[in-house]
């Protein structure tokens, strides 16, 4: 079964000196692959929907913060896919 899952996250209180943040990037992959997908996101909701994940396997996921600097590090969390119903449980991920 597929389904999708809604990582969130919090900004830091931090400053990076490269002022407003202007976009973020938040990726998932599972834990037996290479490569990550892309999550178009929010600026404003700060959250993402990933969609077409398979039941009973462990997916990782990382967002970063981009700003007039560039890219924040990856910040990254883990969840197992459980299905239960249309949607997987959401998670939040801070960004620190």
């Amino acid at each position: 079964m597929c389904g999708e899952y809604n990582a969130s996250w919090e900004t830091s209180t931090f400053d990076s000196g490269g002022g407003p943040i202007t976009a973020y990037q938040a990726q998932v992959r599972m834990q037996s692959e290479d490569w990550w997908r892309d999550c178009t996101t929010s600026l404003e909701k700060k959250s993402c929907v990933f969609r077409g994940l398979v039941n009973e396997n462990k997916y990782h996921v990382r967002v970063q913060a981009i700003n007039r600097k560039g890219p924040s590090d990856w910040y990254y969390g883990s969840f197992d896919a459980v299905y239960a119903g249309t949607m997987y449980t959401s998670k939040k991920i801070w960004l620190t």
